[in-house]
């Protein structure tokens, strides 16, 4: 059986082109050649006993292949070409699938700024990944990635991986990205998220290995979605249109409308009134319902600058930890600045807070350093007080209760602030939910929200156990 496989190769090359015109591979001169040679060596081998046929393939001579027909060059006219097969290989090829497919993200030219960005809200979501994970987002969204190269933070990215678009009117799905889509975002914070313990242990080897690692991250904030419309609203529209033929209906009547059309009438436009406003008014009582994160970014508190300052000689285990706790809270409550305060210094100071020293919010441009903001908020009456609290858990839900407390008066507070929440920082076994404690606290932790009533019970719990953690991290370090 060998020996036939052999003599039949020999045959097949035998019935080749000559060497000169194999100067490249055979898969680039195209399928036609070996259509075409195959059959000439098949017919030249003669048959065979496997085949059925009498006599070993020895007695094929060389006046029975000189017999054999042969493919002449108008025989090959019709077969594709070895350009055209080419190009059909090379399309169907997964590398060129993946070649073909968009980048993750490109870096714009522009960049978000220094103040605090304004997002417009959109009724639009989409579909997009990022690093092999899908997410969907909206605009305002705040979603966490792996980390992306050669971006920096407050950069403007337009991810255009887009899986799918949607609104209310209408959805659109890529196959399998949509083409000319793009989400834009803002870079927020390169971080490391927090350590993850591997541990190997071989039986009966004495062989153990413990190992820790950090996986970097990166925070993105949804600016806006491009590839697709915001619907039409629905409510507004029949409020307009309503109001519209009412007003029609009485402008064109020829005899004097009576009382009972004037009521009608009346409560028309009442209603077509409640029907245009009912957009507006669900936003705003979703802005208001507590406990469900930041509904809308603050564009702007008045009184109040925008600011991210860490204790320039702290430990970078500390920074880390005080950088992952107000990113926390910020991204899971309903706050818009807040700081802590340890043994009379301010260690911590973020988003909009009121700085004695930054009477105006800086420019765009205007650098500011970490020393003075961190000084001058160490210099006010809270700060003072923060090395021996002892009032305990004091939450001013508005500007009455504020006014009240006296909170409203303290520097670092802004005149925009509208609800506040002072946490001492206090062990866990330690923590109360009252009013006092017998045992003074060496630090606070103040949060501030400019909508009245924006912390709930839940998050006033969630912000006791985060003070707690930042306490034993203090703690710690001073030490």
């Amino acid at each position: 059986m060998a020996l036939r496989s052999v003599q039949l190769l020999r045959r097949i090359a035998t019935a080749l082109p000559a060497p000169a015109a194999l100067q490249q591979p055979l898969w680039n001169q195209g399928f036609a050649a070996v259509a075409t040679a195959v059959p000439a060596a098949a017919s030249a081998a003669g048959p065979s006993p496997a085949w059925g046929g009498a006599g070993p393939p020895q007695a094929a001579s060389a006046a029975t292949r000189a017999d054999t027909p042969t493919t002449s060059s108008a025989d090959t006219s019709s077969a594709p070409s070895a350009a055209a097969i080419s190009r059909d290989l090379t399309a169907a090829s997964p590398a060129a699938a993946a070649a073909a497919s968009p980048e993750v993200y490109v870096r714009l030219d522009e960049r978000v700024g220094d103040v605090q960005y304004t997002v417009q809200p959109k009724r639009v979501f989409a579909v997009v990944e990022v690093g092999g994970t899908q997410y969907k987002v909206t605009p305002n969204d705040v979603i966490v990635v792996e980390k992306l190269a050669d971006v920096d933070v407050q950069d403007k990215l337009q991810l255009r991986r887009v899986l799918m678009l949607g609104s209310q009117a209408e959805t659109i799905i890529g196959r399998p990205y949509v083409p000319e889509a793009a989400v834009i975002a803002a870079v927020e914070e390169q971080f490391l998220d927090g350590k993850v313990l591997i541990f190997h242990k071989r039986r009966r080897k004495n062989s153990r290995r413990l190992r820790g690692h950090r996986q970097p991250l990166t925070t993105l904030r949804i600016l806006d979605v491009d590839g697709i419309a915001e619907a039409a609203n629905g409510d507004a529209l029949a409020g307009v249109a309503g109001a519209t033929l009412l007003l029609l209906n009485h402008f064109l009547a020829n005899d004097a409308p009576s009382d009972a059309q004037g009521r009608a009438e009346a409560l028309g436009i009442a209603l077509a009134a409640v029907a245009f406003a009912t957009p507006t008014i669900e936003q705003r009582l979703k802005e208001l319902q507590p406990g469900r994160g930041r509904q809308a970014v603050a564009a702007r508190v008045e009184g109040a600058s925008s600011v991210f300052v860490l204790q320039p000689g702290a430990p970078d285990a500390l920074q880390q930890e005080l950088a992952w706790a107000s990113y926390a809270l910020l991204l899971n409550t309903n706050i818009c600045g807040l700081a802590v305060f340890w043994r009379g210094q301010a260690v911590l100071a973020r988003g909009l807070l009121g700085v004695p020293s930054m009477a105006t919010p800086p420019a765009a441009s205007a650098v500011v350093a970490a020393s003075d903001v961190l000084a001058a908020l160490s210099g006010t009456e809270l700060a003072r007080a923060s090395s021996c609290w002892q009032q305990g858990v004091l939450f001013c839900p508005d500007r009455a209760a504020m006014g009240s407390s006296g909170a409203g008066n303290w520097a670092c507070v802004p005149e925009g602030a509208q609800s506040l929440l002072v946490q001492p920082l206090q062990p866990f076994g330690q923590r109360t939910a009252g009013s006092t404690t017998d045992q003074a606290s060496q630090g606070i932790l103040l949060l501030l929200s400019e909508r009245p009533r924006a912390m709930s019970a839940k998050e006033r719990s969630w912000a006791s156990a985060v003070a707690a953690k930042l306490h034993d991290s203090l703690a710690q370090v001073c030490e």
